[in-house]
């Protein structure tokens, strides 16, 4: 096990401990305690200094303390009947002097009913809201030590996480997961926090650290009301803390195994009663968990077979000479180590009385590995950065930002190594704004947001559309709130969004039912219709990714991935295929990237040439085969269907055309209950039931091979070859029992294309058209609308203060089904996969003493095992009997995990050492196919403010 990053952590705590300084003439320590939310002093809180000679005193009548104690550096403890203990470390007193504090405590209440502003776009407590809002605050952040923020999520209920290693992650809410997704509207301070035109969340970019996250929300369930498009499958917003109301900085040092290091600091000052700013960085370096993709190993060994066939081929292609050496020695070079190196600056500026003017940079540069559709990709200091201006005055809010994403020197995919370029923005303008009228009882919220998406990939990417890529959409909406009596609300709003590349507008509505029989309890159903937006990938992808899984990479075949931005027809009028590309093609007539007729003679000369080659057919032979060529239109055409390994007869299995890439929408139907039971229990429960209409489906295989009917080429085999051996003295008997063996060796001469193949076990060519831009024979992989279906679940958390200490918390999801057959949909082409647990849960017992400094909680998690299946990583057998296509894996397994997290404030300084496990057991696991079998994972930090 790898420690000497944990063991050193620990080591800096002696450099950071401080010690009392004691001298003969007393300081005074006083100050004031108030409600965090109402702002009302507390009287008789108990307040304590540790360490000190003077014992717990009251707080006045107008909340108010004082003590008289010996220079040095001391804890306060608060605690109030009815709110949260409170400790505050490192409060300094001089000789003589004096230190005033403000100290807000936090109602039990409120912590677990909290102000939340993501699911309306306007204040409110959780059980008011009109959709479930789980929310992770300042302290549980701070309690546990984490890679990214996403480790904070494993164990919300209705969240599900791909854990891809030690940083990467894929997030969704409710099941249908993919790899490079972006479904998960992500928010940092209002802002979308996905890189621009790949609409991938890459949770480890976001150059917040921990220190600085005030709170996390996350919204279950579809918000396009108000969010506009890509936001059907819930919100993510985290929060970050304002200069103007947390100052001070922090120093952070942390480790752990797989020889993670990080530093990290945040500083936060003010200038003014009214102006501060802050500035948080980090560093983070580790090895990632080892991982060997059989794809990219198999690409690295052909290119250093064949180097200057390779470099040719990549030439041929369109590619620079000193691009093509590159790409060879990326292919397959996977490199485990990642580093992240992040900073974020913020400027608040309060310019009256209700108005504040926020100004934020971020930026971060990393590098490691990263799943896409196309199999893994290699960043080195891809860059992402952005520039934001707020405005707050009353209830108007206006903002300007801007995405930018620089891919950096050496980004490639891993199984083709081309260099890739991704200089993309995302432009985004809003304004909201609020009215209240009639005491109250009535509230409009409304407002308008435009994105501007600019791809800018040099080709790498968008290909053939790179000059004709971008995308704008505008949307304006409108939320009403109506008080029908003082227990019952009704909310209803409503969305109108355009986009530039769609003819036609959407619109969303959104209504609610809030009931409230008593305070901190709430009832609600609610209705939303949600839907997204074909993204600049889904539309504009233009790449090619490499070899194709075994057996057809070895043959030649190549997979490219090609956007949908006005569908694609394999067929003409007549019913005839448009083309076809070979493999086998000799460079004299075009190559492989030739687009040939499909026709029996050239599918006839194609497989003797690719027999010869093999060594399957000696000279003598493949020349009497040639001869045949011209009459073996009597030879029946087959389809291999690489989804699924299926051979149909071209006759009844007609290529489906692939219509352009519609919206697609989610209507949810929800209900709910919250509670909070003696201001101690919160109970939350939420059933819900979706409708999914035109689902898009992750890249998918759309042209299927092209080989030859073993039944009728013997039948067309059998008489000729017969007629060659009567000519040569065999009797007519003899020579038709000899033809029909040879016939039949030469059809079926192994056991596929993974042995010793025979001439109609070859893949001759794959369809293709003059539409798919290839570089070869290669396999079209692109985006579909799959189909309708209906899904149900049901989520579930729960909290219990067992007194001022200790928690007890739990929760659990389930959903409806985790695979979508043909049968089970409507409008169906192709199964759905929710790529996701059908059920899963957790239970953690947690204790956080205030006095003693010490915080530790033990969680368990459960999840059932999924079939999976996103672009080329696909592990279905359990489902499919083995039948899933190329490269099928086995199903993600179950799984149960435990988790550990221990800390402690070291006494008489304003330092904390903290300790998180993650899979404290050290089961093996993958939470996909196609990532790495993870393990424990302990890490370290040491965190000093000052």
């Amino acid at each position: 096990m790898q420690v000497k990053s944990v063991v050193s952590a620990g080591l800096v705590i002696s450099f950071l401990i401080g010690s009392t300084q004691l001298s003969a003439q007393n300081g005074t320590l006083s100050g004031t305690v108030v409600d965090l939310e109402t702002g009302t002093t507390l009287a008789s809180a108990q307040v304590e200094v540790l360490e000190s000679e003077e014992g717990p005193i009251l707080t006045s009548s107008n909340g108010q303390f004082s003590f008289s104690i010996s220079s040095g550096t001391y804890s306060v403890v608060v605690t109030a009947l009815g709110y949260r203990p409170y400790r505050e470390d490192g409060v300094s007193v001089g000789s003589g002097g004096s230190v005033s504090l403000e100290i807000n405590l936090t109602s039990q209440a409120l912590e677990l009913n909290p102000l939340v502003v993501t699911a309306s776009r306007t204040t409110e407590t959780s059980a008011s809201a009109p959709a479930t809002v789980i929310v992770i605050g300042e302290t549980d952040i701070a309690d546990r030590p984490t890679v990214t923020p996403v480790d904070h999520l494993l164990a919300v209920p209705g969240v599900d996480v791909m854990q891809q290693g030690v940083q990467s992650t894929n997030i969704v809410i409710r099941g249908f997961n993919n790899v490079f997704s972006g479904s998960l509207h992500t928010l940092v301070d209002d802002r979308i926090a996905g890189v621009p035109s790949l609409r991938v969340n890459l949770m480890h970019f976001i150059p917040s650290q921990d220190e600085d996250l005030e709170r996390m929300e996350i919204v279950l369930g579809p918000g396009s009301a108000l969010y506009g498009p890509n936001t059907s499958n819930g919100v993510l917003h985290l929060i970050t803390k304002s200069p103007l109301e947390s100052q001070g900085s922090t120093v952070t040092f942390g480790g752990g195994q797989q020889s993670v290091f990080e530093v990290g600091l945040r500083t936060a000052q003010k200038l003014s009663d009214n102006f501060g700013f802050k500035v948080s960085a980090k560093k983070i370096q580790g090895d990632d968990w080892n991982f060997v993709d059989p794809i990219e190993a198999a690409a690295r060994a052909a290119a250093v077979a064949n180097k200057a066939g390779f470099i040719a081929e990549r030439v041929a292609s369109g590619a620079s000479a000193s691009i093509a050496n590159a790409a060879y020695n990326n292919v397959g070079n996977r490199n485990l180590a990642f580093n992240r190196e992040s900073v974020d600056a913020r400027a608040d500026w309060d310019v009256g009385e209700n108005t504040r003017l926020m100004f934020n940079y971020g930026l971060t540069s990393a590098s490691g590995v990263e799943l896409t559709g196309l199999g893994g990709g290699q960043t080195e200091d891809w860059k992402y950065q952005f520039y934001q201006a707020r405005m707050k005055s009353n209830r108007i809010f206006a903002q300007v930002y801007l995405n930018s994403s620089d891919a950096g020197p050496n980004s490639f995919l891993l199984r083709n190594g081309t260099p890739l370029v991704d200089k993309s923005q995302l432009w985004v303008a809003q304004l909201r704004n609020s009215t209240s009228l009639f005491g109250g009882r009535q509230d409009f919220t409304y407002g308008m947001d435009y994105t501007n998406t600019d791809p800018r990939t040099e080709g790498t990417v968008n290909g053939a559309f790179e000059d004709d890529d971008d995308i704008q959409e505008m949307g304006v909406y409108l939320q009403s709130k109506t008080a029908l009596t003082d227990r019952l609300d009704l909310i209803v709003a409503g969305r109108r969004d355009t986009h530039s590349r769609l003819e036609e507008n959407t619109f969303s509505p959104r209504a609610a039912l809030v009931f409230e029989p008593a305070p901190n309890h709430s009832f609600r159903a609610t209705y939303n219709r949600a839907f997204s937006t074909p993204s600049s990938l889904n539309m504009f992808l233009e790449i090619s990714g490499g070899a194709a899984p075994a057996p057809l990479g070895g043959l030649g075949y190549r997979i490219r991935a090609q956007g949908n931005n006005n569908g694609y027809v394999y067929q003409n009028a007549d019913g005839s295929l448009k083309g076809m590309r070979s493999p086998f093609n000799p460079a004299a007539t075009g190559g492989s990237k030739q687009l040939l007729p499909v026709s029996q003679p050239t599918l006839w000369a194609l497989g003797v040439g690719v027999m010869q080659a093999q060594g399957a057919i000696d000279a003598a032979t493949a020349g009497l085969l040639n001869s045949f060529a011209a009459d073996a239109g009597a030879v029946g055409i087959n389809l291999l269907n690489t989804n699924n390994m299926k051979v149909s007869p071209l006759a009844a299995g007609l290529v489906p055309s692939t219509p352009k890439l519609e919206i697609s929408t989610n209507t949810t139907y929800e209900i709910g209950y919250q509670g909070l039971l003696d201001d101690r229990v919160l109970f939350a429960v939420d059933g819900w039931y979706s409708q999914r209409k035109n689902f898009v489906s992750p890249l998918m295989a759309t042209t299927p091979m092209i080989m030859l009917d073993p039944a009728t080429m013997v039948a067309f085999l059998q008489p000729r070859l017969s007629a060659v051996y009567q000519a040569q003295g065999m009797d007519a008997a003899t020579a038709g029992a000899t033809a029909l063996a040879a016939a039949t060796a030469i059809a079926d001469g192994g056991d596929g294309v993974g042995g010793t193949p025979g001439f109609a076990e070859i893949p001759l060519a794959v369809v293709s058209t003059p539409d798919i831009n290839a570089d070869g024979a290669e396999l079209m992989a692109t985006y579909m609308n799959a189909g309708d279906l209906n899904v149900w679940g049901a989520d579930f958390s729960m909290k219990a203060f067992l007194n001022d200490d200790w928690t007890l918390s739990s929760t659990a999801s389930i959903v409806s089904d985790d695979y979508f057959t043909l049968a089970e949909m409507t409008n169906a082409v192709a199964p759905i996969y929710l790529n996701a647990p059908k059920s899963k849960g957790s239970l953690a017992l947690g204790y956080r003493g205030v006095r003693s400094g010490r915080n530790m909680e033990v969680r368990v998690r459960m999840a059932d095992g999924f079939p999976a299946n996103s672009a080329g990583f696909v592990g279905t057998k359990c489902v499919t009997g083995g039948n899933g296509g190329l490269g099928e894996e086995e199903c993600v397994k179950g799984h149960v995990l435990m988790d550990a997290v221990w800390g402690i404030k070291i006494p008489n300084s304003a330092a904390t050492f903290q300790v998180t496990a993650t899979n404290l057991l050290g089961t093996k696991y993958r939470s996909f196919v196609g990532v790495p079998e993870m393990g424990r994972f302990i890490m370290a930090r040491v965190k000093y403010a000052f």
